[in-house]
């Protein structure tokens, strides 16, 4: 832009030097240093002036020498000579600067071209943005009214489950008051049966041990009958033992005390072993009842759950 705006001062100046070169005036250039020559001065004679006579009678007589002339020729041609010189380079110069003007002035017209072809493709793309922005709005109002739309239809659906909640609960405690009044008769007389069943269970039980505890009594019998007859027989065999003698009769006795001896035995092991089973049946009958107690307490639970 520097370019365009120096474009028409440059060529002022051009017309300026060239004008200053025959006016003899002072005219800076870029790039040329030095003190410029004078030139002969051209323009309008000078104004005639009122000479005496005499002193022009006077110069005429003068005597002039010819070096003199010839030396002031000679500067005159000299100072053509680099006048001359001081135009060609000038003028070279000013080509020069044409040629970096028409240069310029293409950079500069390249440039403003690509100055309006960005201005034409930002143009586009701010056009594009600004449709884009009208699509995205109205994408925006319709989200909104759809979204509006579904807020309502929750309300509507909402309002309309709760309502459906409430009356199915008070159907369900109506239900459940008419079932709980019409079941209860049923509810105690289960209950009654289950009680009944429990008692039944644990007179069974009941039952049971005591039998067992009267087998165990009429063996305790039957073992102290047998330990008294073995010692009896003990008694009668020291009694009637004769030193160094042997008789049938003391050997049948041995033979007999013996037999009860091993009588005992047998007995006192069937006891051991009854009382061992004895003990067994009641961890079992302790297992069963707990079981039969948590059987009932489930067929409880089973039956209030059905109701």
């Amino acid at each position: 832009m520097d370019h365009v705006k120096n474009k028409t001062p440059i060529a002022k100046r051009l017309a300026a030097r060239q004008a200053g070169i025959l006016n003899n005036n002072e005219i800076p250039l870029p790039g040329v240093t030095g003190v410029a020559i004078p030139g002969p001065v051209t323009g309008s004679a000078p104004a005639k002036v009122a000479v005496p006579r005499s002193s022009i009678i006077t110069k005429e007589k003068s005597y002039q020498p010819r070096s003199a002339k010839d030396n002031s020729i000679q500067v005159s041609l000299d100072n053509q000579k680099n006048l001359h010189e001081r135009n060609t380079a000038l003028e070279k110069e000013v080509l020069q600067l044409k040629s970096n003007l028409k240069e310029k002035e293409s950079a500069i017209s390249s440039c403003n071209k690509l100055i309006q072809d960005k201005n034409l493709e930002y143009i586009q793309l701010i056009e594009a943005e600004r449709q884009l922005h009208l699509e995205t709005k109205d994408k925006l109002r319709e989200t909104e009214r759809l979204a509006q739309e579904r807020i309502l239809l929750y309300h509507d659906c909402t309002r309309s489950y709760e309502k459906s909640i409430q009356e199915l609960k008070h159907e369900h405690e109506v239900t459940v008051a008419a079932f709980t009044e019409r079941n209860g008769s049923e509810i105690y007389s289960r209950d009654e049966k289950i009680r009944k069943l429990k008692q039944q269970i644990s007179d069974i039980h009941q039952g049971k041990s005591w039998e067992r505890q009267k087998q165990l009594e009429e063996l305790r019998k039957e073992l102290n009958t047998l330990t008294e007859e073995a010692n009896n027989l003990k008694r009668r065999l020291k009694t009637e033992q004769v030193p160094k003698m042997e008789c049938k009769n003391c050997k049948s006795l041995t033979l007999r005390l013996e037999e009860k001896n091993s009588q005992l035995l047998l007995k006192d092991r069937t006891i051991e072993e009854l009382q061992s089973l004895c003990k067994r049946f009641g961890k079992q009958l302790t297992q069963q009842d707990k079981l039969l107690s948590m059987s009932v307490e489930r067929d409880m639970a089973s039956e209030l759950n059905k109701v």
